[in-house]
Order: C-alpha cells, then structure tokens, then sequence
C-alpha cells in the first residue's frame, strides 16, 4: 500500500512539474512575443532595433529577411533587446498612405531613438535613408538593395567608391545570380541560349531589378542576351505573354511583374498573375527566388531571403558590439541555392539532366 501511495505521489509531483514546466515556457514565449512591437510603440531600451520592410507581413521577399535579423541578434546574444517593425507594403499603396507611413515612421524613430534601423529592400532605404543620416546617433543596416548603392550615394554620400562607410550606414546588397542562373539553364537545355525576354511591371522595384540583371551580366558571355518588355495592366501582361510565346528568337524568360493594375485599377501582385503567365507562354521562366518558383514558375538559381536578412542581422550584432561601422563595408549576398519547380517542368516536357539533379537544393511540386 505504501508503494502505491509513493507511486501515486510521485506521479503527481511529475504532472506539476509538468504543468509548471508548461506555465513557464508560456510565460517566456509571452515575454518574448511582447517585445516584437509591429506599427506599435514600445518603451526604449538599450539595444531598440526599428526593422521596416518595403513590403506586408508574410511577404515572400521581406518576411524571411525580417525574421533572420531578428534571429541573428538572438543568436549573436546581444542583451537588452527590442524590436520595433514596419509594413510598408509599397506594392498594394497608394503613394499618399507610404507618404503618411513613413511620416509615423520618423516621429517613432525621433520619439524612441533605437541604435540601430534596418531597411528591408530598396523602397524603405529609398524613403528613409537621407532622414536617418541627419540623425547620426543611429545606425541604418540595409538588407535587399537592388539599385547600386553608389547612385543612391551621390544623392548624399554615406559611401568611399570602394563602399566604405563614411557615415552612419552600412549592409547587404541583393546580388542576384544572374550569370549562375542562365549558365544552369544552359546546362539544362543542352543549347545556348538566344534571347531571354526580361517581363518586369512598371512599380517601384521591378524596373531596379531589371537594370540589375543587366548590369549583372556586363562583359560576359551573356551581355546581349536580355530583351526587355514593360507592362502597366494585366491587359498588357496577357498581350505581352502572347508576344513572348510566339518569339522564336526568345528561349526563355524572366517574370518580374510585381505589382500591375487589374480592370477596375487596382493593384494586384504577381502572387495572383503567376497562372496567366504560365498558361500562355511555353518556355521556361527563370524565378529569382523560391517563392516565385512557388508560385508555379520553372525555377533556378534562387537568391537565399533569409541568409541575406541573416547576414544584415550580423552586421547590426557587430555594431551593437562596439565595432566602428567604417570596418563593415558593404556585403553582397553570399548565399543562393536552387530550386526547381516538378509539375513545371512536365508541362515544359523538360527532361532535368543527371548533373543537374544532382545539384538541385529545392524541388517544389
């Protein structure tokens, strides 16, 4: 009898261990949670990270970069952290609504002085950059730049021509993998690629992503290859794909219409266009990421969002670390992997050669 009564004893002092356990981890996971302010004010404290992303939450592009810094300053063990975000979300807009964001945007930045902004792509950067250099205090960390830096620089120079900071502002810009991305598609192809239509939208990045492209792949092999077509409506994107579809001149193409105008001019984004697309054009679509590629293009060599929102979160560890900023010149994007689209490649009736398979990171289906 005993026995059983330690036993029954013992399993009821396990089940509130149990349940304390439980309790406890709620109560950080609600403590953690608490210092992620989105749009939201929060107390100041030592180390108060503004992170202010171009686009809307759970955006493919922004929302993998938004999370790795967060998680680079959590691995790094910097103390006394909190966060602070914004979503701009530039693609759906109006350009009065960005206007009045980033108004909120300065007051919150003058009102709770964090050490250290990170900007998320170009359209955050573009609208806040300036403002941030007359607050030299606080530091600006970029992440997902695809303008040249240089040409935002002789706006107001924060950069020597060897990118060195000279001011308050350092981070990773986008490289996209461009001359990678065509020489797997060559390999895939077994051919030379003629002609690459570029199809890109006329908003606020997709013209900067279709100049990178081209700049990526100056002096090489590829120089000519690129034929840019530019769309403002979907009735323009349907007319566009026919005219793609129907070059034989053209091998492949690259859809970069982020954001265009639906028949009742509204914005809409590549998200809900990507089908039309495909069904029209019979070539292989060269994604600039995995999230494209999700969405039902062929696929490639993908720029890796979250390595690049890790790598800018290694910046602002070092600079929260003591580490003069003229020492952190401005990075590329280190990491990319590849991924391919399955039921993409049946309906192009592409065979993916052994060499290929062998390199592929991501098959999505």
């Amino acid at each position: 009898m005993k026995n059983i009564l330690k036993d029954i004893l013992y399993n009821k002092l396990l089940q509130l261990n149990v349940f304390f356990i439980i309790l406890i981890s709620a109560i950080l996971y609600l403590f953690i949670i608490s210092s992620y302010a989105y749009d939201k004010p929060v107390l100041n404290t030592t180390n108060h990270i503004f992170i202010i992303s171009s686009y809307h939450v759970g955006d493919p592009c922004g929302q993998p970069q938004f999370d790795a810094v967060i998680e680079a300053l959590q691995h790094s063990r910097i103390s006394n952290l909190s966060f602070t975000g914004h979503f701009l979300d530039t693609r759906r807009n109006s350009e009065n609504i960005i206007k009045q964001k980033i108004e909120f945007i300065k007051e919150d930045i003058l009102t709770l002085q964090p050490k250290v902004i990170v900007t998320l792509d170009d359209p955050a950067f573009a609208l806040l950059y300036k403002f941030i250099m007359d607050n030299p205090n606080t530091y600006l960390v970029f992440s997902g730049v695809n303008k040249d830096v240089q040409i935002y620089n002789k706006d107001k120079q924060f950069l020597t021509d060897d990118c060195i900071p000279t001011k308050n502002i350092t981070g990773v810009f986008e490289y996209m993998f461009m001359k990678e991305q065509l020489n797997l598609l060559e390999e895939i192809l077994n051919k030379k690629l003629n002609k690459v239509a570029i199809l890109y939208s006329e908003d606020s990045v997709s013209p900067i992503i279709t100049q990178q492209l081209i700049n990526e792949v100056k002096n090489s092999e590829y120089e000519n290859v690129f034929v840019k077509y530019s769309i403002k409506t979907i009735e323009d994107m349907i007319q566009t794909s026919y005219l793609i579809n129907e070059d034989k001149t053209i091998d492949a193409w690259i859809p970069i219409a982020l954001s265009i105008l639906n028949e009742k001019n509204e914005k809409i984004l590549m998200s809900n266009t990507a089908k039309i697309m495909t069904s029209i054009i019979n070539k292989p679509d060269l994604s600039l990421n995995a999230s494209f590629t999700e969405y039902g293009f062929f696929g490639g060599v993908s720029v890796d969002f979250y390595q690049m929102g890790y790598q800018a979160g290694l910046l602002v560890a070092k600079l929260l670390q003591g580490i003069n900023i003229k020492e952190l010149p401005i990075e590329n994007t280190r990491n990319s992997y590849i991924a391919i689209n399955f039921n993409r490649t049946l309906e192009l009736n592409i065979q993916i050669p052994k060499n290929v398979l062998s390199k592929i990171d991501m098959l999505i289906e």
